[in-house]
């Protein structure tokens, strides 16, 4: 095990801890939602028992790409929503899909918190594009509502859940709390994970 988490293709546990390393030469990384996913050879090397339980996560140049626009965004207007998602595109000129990037879609304005059901955020999916990581963010802006302050749910709010259960496969759904700096992972049964916006840039 590598304790610091330099080694390549690391396992990192709900909370964003180290688990592992399958020692496999992909510079990968990935979440473990449930133990049950992966085991350890005889000499300790991570291996994947249920693909259902491991989701591989965006390489560390677009999560700090996915980081800085999302960041960059929220302090141009904290009341919107922004976000993309992480996959293949399909070269048609080489037939076959050509290295993961991120796929920006619009961004969405609420006048404030208090107006949440002002807009709806859009899901992103282009012609030929597998999509491997889908996110947006919750804003970090306030309001006031009468003798209360008012801000953003950080969380993934049941039209994300329900959103999350319409697609089947491997993809994996995250919201980026900009108010809490927090990633949450999330299914159509709820959040399952949450890191650091500095685990979500760092761990490699």
């Amino acid at each position: 095990m590598d304790p610091k988490g330099e080694e390549i293709g690391n396992y990192y546990d709900i909370n964003g801890a180290l688990i592992g390393s399958d020692k496999v030469d992909d510079h990968n990384i990935y979440l473990v939602r449930d133990q049950r996913g992966i085991s350890k050879d005889e000499d300790g090397n991570v291996v994947v028992n249920d693909r259902k339980f491991v989701h591989q996560l965006p390489d560390i140049d677009s999560r700090w790409q996915i980081l800085n626009k999302l960041s960059d965004c929220d302090n141009k207007d904290p009341n919107s929503e922004t976000g993309g998602c992480y996959g293949s595109m399909w070269s048609v000129e080489n037939q076959q899909y050509e290295s993961p990037c991120v796929q920006w879609g619009e961004t969405y304005h609420y006048n404030t918190p208090c107006d949440v059901d002002k807009m709806k955020y859009s899901q992103i999916n282009p012609p030929f594009f597998v999509v491997s990581f889908d996110f947006h963010s919750h804003g970090s802006g306030e309001c006031k509502d009468w003798d209360f302050t008012k801000y953003w749910v950080q969380s993934p709010s049941p039209e994300d859940l329900s959103q999350a259960g319409k697609f089947t496969g491997g993809r994996t759904f995250a919201t980026f709390g900009m108010g809490n700096q927090t990633v949450y992972f999330y299914d159509s049964n709820g959040c399952y994970a949450k890191w650091t916006f500095e685990q979500f840039r760092n761990n490699r």
